[in-house]
């Protein structure tokens, strides 16, 4: 069977909300939020396991970014499930992302792991 929607855990919800408000980092939705957890976590290769305890649906698979959504199909031909794929690579991305050290400290977007500022690269 495949899922329909994809819901976060209320904890992973909570590191959702703080991303998402706070003002300089820019993220205007919570898919956004919700995108670059995805991102982060095939980055930084998280394993693609599912989360235990209560998760509650945040979005319908209506409402997933089309082009991630190929591409998890792309990188994870082997899956069934693309769209329970998608949630827990949010989830594994979200509970990556706070439990970083600087998490509480962000204050830009150039803050975040993989927005580094190219010109301190070089």
């Amino acid at each position: 069977m495949v899922s329909k929607t994809v819901g976060l855990t209320p904890e992973l919800r909570n590191v959702l909300e703080l991303l998402l408000h706070k003002e300089n980092l820019n993220f205007s939705t919570m898919d956004s939020v919700r995108d670059y957890a995805v991102a982060h976590a095939i980055r930084n290769k998280l394993e693609k396991r599912s989360f235990e305890g209560k998760v509650s649906t945040v979005w319908g698979s209506a409402n997933l970014d089309d082009d991630l959504y190929i591409l998890l199909q792309t990188i994870y031909p082997d899956y069934e499930d693309h769209v329970l794929l998608y949630q827990n690579l949010s989830m594994a991305g979200l509970e990556h992302l706070s439990q970083i050290e600087d998490f509480e400290f962000w204050a830009e977007l150039d803050d975040l792991p993989g927005f580094e500022n190219e010109e301190e690269n070089v």
